[in-house]
């Protein structure tokens, strides 16, 4: 067996890095509208797994999932990129910026220090407001 292995093409530490930075560079461009969505079902999960009192809707989240795609679709161009387009590494970093912006935005400072009663309070304050991330959320 260690000789069938030992054929295989496996790449060096420096090998991986290198497609991992290429990877970085892929060209994409997510719709405002998809993104938003995104924020929510993320926050959704976020908040289900925190609080007790409520549990995250996969039923929703598939049906979802499957509208957003086909209604906000991931489109480039034949060179696969498009005028507003960002690299992935763009892309992530922005996330992570915005992610926060709409944390604060519905109540939930940065960081693990909030506790189950504020996750359950913000969680259940969407529900009853019918927001996006309301929907992902169900009272158990």
């Amino acid at each position: 067996m260690l000789i069938a292995l030992s054929g295989c093409d496996v790449p060096t530490p420096e090998e991986r890095r290198q497609q991992a930075e290429r990877a970085l560079d892929a060209r994409v461009v997510i719709p405002a509208e998809r993104k938003q969505y995104e924020q929510a079902q993320f926050a959704a999960a976020q908040i289900a797994g925190r609080c007790k009192s409520l549990s995250y809707s996969r039923r929703y989240a598939e049906k979802a999932d499957q509208e957003i795609a086909a209604k906000y679709p991931v489109e480039l161009d034949e060179d696969g990129t498009s005028p507003d387009s960002v690299t992935l590494k763009e892309y992530l970093e922005n996330t992570v910026a915005e992610g926060r912006e709409y944390w604060k935005k519905i109540g939930l400072p940065q960081g693990d220090n909030n506790s189950e009663e504020v996750y359950c309070a913000v969680g259940q304050r969407e529900i009853a407001n019918g927001t996006q991330l309301g929907a992902f959320l169900r009272r158990k």
